[in-house]
């Protein structure tokens, strides 16, 4: 008898503390005193949660560490398809992840040199529109870099650039021309 006693009274208590723990989050919530305010809140939350949850899909912030750009923080529209001129991004294996460039070459675009050998792509001098100088002939770690070779820019392929003379990008050949279908989206600089 006495361990069932026990036993309602450990409930009781437990019971009581429940209770309690809700009175305490009724008072959280006093201003959501009608139903009409509980009904607003609720569909607040609800809009405010699908919201997050599209943004998500569709939206992503990025921070590039590089001074290969003129800015550092960037938006990311992932449903957006990028332009000749807008920024993108894509993964790269020579960095191990992703990558923030600007589109300067598309397909039909001729890449070339001239007797000094600046990069030229169609009639833009690569190394005086984006101050970028001549190719560099080893990466700031000391990797051997190849100079990408003339020719046409074909179907499906981007040539992309930092603004930076350090720069990594399609002006080598361990870069190279990027695919359309490995860019992520359109990046809009924000900072």
């Amino acid at each position: 008898m006495t361990n069932i006693s026990f036993s309602l009274f450990k409930n009781f208590g437990h019971h009581l503390k429940n209770a309690m723990a809700c009175k305490s989050l009724i008072k959280r919530f006093s201003f959501l005193k009608s139903r009409k305010q509980w009904v607003k809140g609720f569909c607040f939350f609800v809009i405010v949660f699908a919201l997050m949850a599209f943004l998500k899909e569709h939206v992503c912030l990025l921070y590039s560490t590089t001074a290969s750009l003129p800015h550092r923080t960037f938006l990311k529209l992932k449903q957006m398809n990028p332009q000749k001129g807008d920024y993108t991004c894509f993964d790269s294996p020579w960095y191990g992840g992703s990558v923030v460039k600007k589109i300067v070459g598309v397909a039909g675009d001729s890449i070339s040199y001239d007797h000094e050998g600046n990069l030229w792509l169609k009639t833009l001098w690569i190394g005086r529109q984006l101050k970028v100088g001549l190719p560099k002939k080893k990466s700031k770690d000391g990797r051997p870099l190849t100079p990408i070779k003339p020719g046409v820019i074909p179907k499906g392929m981007v040539f992309v650039m930092g603004d930076h003379e350090r720069s990594f990008d399609s002006r080598y050949e361990e870069m190279g021309l990027i695919p359309e279908h490995a860019l992520q989206g359109r990046v809009i600089a924000l900072l």
